[in-house]
């Protein structure tokens, strides 16, 4: 007779559980897209501060050695023959230093895009894709920062 008597088990109820998905459906609703922009905005605001910083050691590679790298990866690694000029830890010719640690991808899992001929004045060109890497609106322009 074990299957007879009324179970009085607390739980939840079909209606509560239902209910209770609903309300976290709307709050998922309304937040969702809050975040999502935040997320996107933190992105664009991380690849700006990389291009900044990319510059900055642009530049000063250029006031060590007296031209532009003439490539990105020319801040990581000396390029052979500018050793004695070369950056390295503040002091010029320092080994196991340069102007970057690494290259870093941008927020989007992008390369930064560098080309030491500059065009609009500009003596290098410098940016990212940005979230679309097929849209030109969406690229950052290091050159667009200042």
């Amino acid at each position: 007779m074990i299957l007879a008597q009324k179970r009085n088990k607390p739980g939840f109820s079909l209606m509560e559980i239902m209910i209770a998905v609903a309300i976290m459906g709307i709050l998922v609703a309304v937040a969702g897209p809050a975040l999502f922009g935040y997320l996107a905005r933190a992105k664009v605001s991380k690849t700006k501060t990389e291009l900044r910083f990319f510059k900055q050691q642009i530049e000063q590679f250029n006031a060590d050695i007296g031209e532009y790298p003439k490539t990105l990866n020319d801040l990581v690694v000396c390029p052979k023959g500018l050793e004695s000029k070369w950056f390295g830890g503040g002091v010029a010719g320092l080994k196991g230093a340069g102007y970057l640690k690494a290259l870093n991808k941008d927020a989007w899992g992008n390369p930064y895009v560098y080309k030491p001929e500059g065009s609009d004045g500009n003596p290098y060109i410098l940016y990212s894709y940005g979230p679309d890497k097929k849209n030109k609106k969406s690229m950052i322009n290091a050159w667009d920062l200042d």
